[in-house]
């Protein structure tokens, strides 16, 4: 399911306009990224918390030649972790 696919069904299943439910995702997708670009948590009670994960700096083998090593820099990715609710509604 893409962006669109998801505006399509919500619209749907809670009959607001198109428009509206754009607008709606856009804010919350905003709203979520402005709080991990400042380093805060998200929670979303019975569905999950999204948060800025940091790798470690590590050493990996040099793709093209593999006798030599390159050192990784410390990096930050957005994550999700879902609660142990959200996760028993996927499982049954």
């Amino acid at each position: 399911m893409n962006k669109k696919d998801l505006i399509n069904y919500i619209t749907k299943k809670n009959h607001f306009s198109y428009k509206e439910t754009s607008k709606m995702l856009q804010g919350f997708i905003d709203a979520v990224s402005e709080q991990l670009v400042n380093n805060d948590k998200v929670k979303i009670s019975g569905f999950g918390t999204f948060y800025i994960a940091k790798r470690k700096a590590r050493q990996i083998v040099h793709p093209k030649d593999t006798s030599k090593y390159i050192q990784l820099p410390e990096t930050f990715k957005p994550s999700f972790k879902p609660t142990s609710k959200f996760i028993k509604k996927i499982r049954n």
